[in-house]
């Protein structure tokens, strides 16, 4: 899957990005421009920061659901090349709508 929460903009007359208490918030109900609709990001402690992404809709490239084999690792990649990643072993819901997974 690709995505892109594009930095600055407005989105629907708002910003797109907005702080909150421990981190930022994107939030695009309109899926613009790859169909991310949104992404938490919230600091903590090493191995303790959460990152939280949705995504629906025609322009959202991702590979066909249910995914057929896991683990599945997912790489957070930011305009200057820092890099978040984590695993998933199992799924709560892996279906031909939603994957949703909690990290190892």
């Amino acid at each position: 899957m690709k995505a892109t929460a594009p930095a600055g903009g407005t989105c629907a007359g708002r910003p797109c990005w907005s702080p909150r208490p421990n981190g930022f918030r994107y939030d695009d109900r309109q899926l613009t421009p790859t169909g991310t609709s949104s992404l938490d990001l919230q600091a903590g402690d090493a191995g303790a920061a959460r990152i939280k992404m949705g995504g629906k809709g025609d322009h959202l490239t991702m590979s066909s659901l249910p995914v057929q084999s896991l683990p599945v690792t997912v790489q957070l990649l930011d305009s200057d090349g820092t890099c978040w990643g984590s695993s998933f072993s199992s799924a709560q819901q892996n279906d031909t709508g939603r994957l949703k997974a909690l990290s190892d």
